[in-house]
């Protein structure tokens, strides 16, 4: 299925346009990277994203959710900095960071 103008957009613009070439959801998927197919998914004609506003606030409501997500991660990373479990892989992750 051919990307519709919003999804179109989208693949002009992430990433500088570095994925501009994709033409349908397959090349997406295939292309490896899963937040150019989140965004492709989620702001949709299917998924009833018709218009720059429904694609705007679905861009707010995941960069909330995403902002939300990652205040989480640095909380807990400076609750526990010094209590770093090497063998638990979210502690290892969030040493890295």
């Amino acid at each position: 299925m051919k990307l519709d103008p919003i999804q179109r957009f989208v693949v002009n613009n992430y990433e500088d346009g570095e994925f501009s070439y994709i033409e349908s959801l397959k090349e997406a998927r295939d292309c490896g990277d899963s937040l150019l197919l989140f965004l492709l998914r989620e702001l949709s004609v299917a998924q009833d994203c018709c218009d720059l506003d429904t694609a705007t606030t679905r861009l707010d409501m995941a960069i909330a959710q995403l902002s939300e997500l990652r205040n989480k991660f640095m909380s807990d990373y400076e609750d526990e900095d010094e209590d770093i479990d090497e063998d638990d892989p979210l502690d290892t992750a969030l040493a890295d960071l």
